[in-house]
């Protein structure tokens, strides 16, 4: 069976089959397998949470895609070879636009993702500056800067230290899906609260609302937008969002507005109250005290 695939891919290659069988056959082929390998990697990306696998799924699917979209279109390509010459110049020229067409945004697109799971391994120095700290009352502990593996684990670190701690104080831009989740997921097995008194947004509204009572002032913005990663959204990531925020009672129109495309939404204080997005609105002067205790 091995033999005879190797021999038929060989065939094809080189011109044998009709153009109907090349063209359309083997690049409806073609596609189904990239996409099915495609949504493996985005399976990956969402559950895994480790950044080796994936880097070495998009690497795979990467060589994949490049491969068998040359074999498409050098196997169409020779199959029109024959005469009249004419045609068979039309012929090739339509063959090249749709497979180029097809492959090129498919293949800058995972160089992309490629590039981000890289930025990510490296804890994405092009963001600046983070950190975690405890306030001196040992009972808040805030978040400041772009979550990413670090500062998740610095955060579960203090809470080890701290085990007041009962509010957590978010001031971030966004970060990393699976940071960001696990975070999440220990600020709900704790039972904590989050405060906003800045800023709250993309990665970090995943922490937000994971929070037993979810407090803002009135100087606070919480930013909404769909999970992403090398900018193609990432559905199973969505799906999770979706499930925790049902999970924390917050209506389902808010949760779909949310995750209705990658344009960052900045709901009001009363979309927020009466989605249950947010327990309540706090006076800025109510907040914890600010002053490191370590």
């Amino acid at each position: 069976m091995k033999a005879q695939t190797l021999l038929a891919v060989k065939s094809f290659w080189r011109g044998n089959f009709s153009p109907i069988v090349s063209f359309w056959a083997v690049g409806t082929l073609v596609i189904a397998l990239q996409y099915s390998l495609a949504s493996l990697a985005s399976w990956v990306v969402s559950n895994l949470g480790s950044l080796w696998s994936t880097l070495v799924v998009l690497l795979i699917y990467l060589a994949f895609l490049i491969s068998t979209c040359i074999l498409w279109w050098i196997g169409s390509w020779r199959s029109v070879s024959k005469p009249p010459a004419f045609y068979s110049a039309v012929k090739k020229v339509a063959i090249s636009f749709v497979v180029l067409g097809y492959s090129i945004p498919l293949t800058a697109s995972t160089l992309l993702q490629i590039s981000e799971a890289i930025s990510a391994l490296r804890e994405d120095p092009q963001w600046g500056a983070r950190s975690v700290r405890t306030a001196a009352s040992g009972s808040e502990i805030i978040v400041s800067g772009y979550i990413t593996r670090s500062v998740t684990k610095t955060f579960v670190e203090e809470l080890r230290a701290f085990p007041n701690i009962r509010t957590v104080r978010l001031d971030s831009s966004g970060g990393r899906i699976g940071p960001a989740f696990e975070m999440a997921s220990i600020i709900r097995s704790s039972h904590l609260d989050t405060l906003v008194t800045t800023k709250c947004i993309s990665a970090c509204t995943m922490a937000f609302l994971a929070g037993k009572n979810r407090w803002i002032t009135e100087s606070g913005k919480l930013g909404f937008h769909a999970p992403s990663f090398g900018g193609q959204i990432i559905e199973d990531a969505s799906n999770v969002f979706r499930t925790n925020a049902l999970a924390s009672g917050i209506a389902r129109p808010f949760i779909e507005r949310s995750l209705k495309d990658q344009v960052i939404w900045y709901p009001t204080f009363d979309e927020l109250s009466s989605s249950r997005a947010i327990t309540g609105i706090k006076r800025a002067d109510s907040r914890a005290e600010d002053d490191s205790a370590n």
